[in-house]
């Protein structure tokens, strides 16, 4: 994998190859590909082998560190939370307005950039919550609160903002 360009989709470089790799714990290397991967193809469409893959660890590393897969996707959704909506969002939203007002307008625009860019590939709480096969899994509960507290967030910094 190589490092991808910060921005809407991929706000920090993910690489999990080469020596920096070796760098990096292996929880940190997990995550890092986890997140990459759910991203892109989804939580349904990456199976934890193609994980452990990517993240060049053994199988041991990520059960040792995540005793499900479920609790990796719990995982990535806390990281998609920190990287996206608070790394990148709220604070590319401060750099382009100087006013409350402006900075909930740039929300949008950016918002709209995100839509309209190639590799948009939709709100990652939204798709995990779809993609859940059990609707009555506990896990399935735990998506949906981190979506809501993701959603919660937005509207609050909306609040502040006007």
């Amino acid at each position: 994998m190589t490092a991808q360009p910060a921005g809407p989709t991929t706000p920090a470089p993910v690489s999990t190859t080469g020596s920096a790799a070796g760098e990096r714990s292996g929880r940190e290397r997990v995550e890092r590909a986890a997140y990459e991967l759910f991203t892109r193809r989804g939580v349904r469409g990456v199976g934890v082998d193609t994980v452990i893959s990517e993240a060049n660890v053994a199988k041991m590393t990520l059960y040792r560190n995540f005793g499900s897969k479920d609790d990796l996707v719990l995982a990535f959704l806390c990281r998609r939370e920190e990287l996206w909506t608070r790394g990148w969002l709220c604070a590319e939203a401060r750099r382009r307005g100087g006013t409350p007002a402006r900075q909930l307008l740039a929300i949008f625009e950016m918002f709209d950039e995100w839509f309209r860019a190639p590799d948009f590939e939709g709100c990652v709480f939204l798709t995990t919550m779809l993609e859940h096969p059990d609707r009555d899994s506990p896990d399935l509960g735990q998506v949906r609160d981190a979506g809501l507290a993701n959603r919660t967030d937005r509207k609050a910094s909306c609040r502040e903002r006007v």
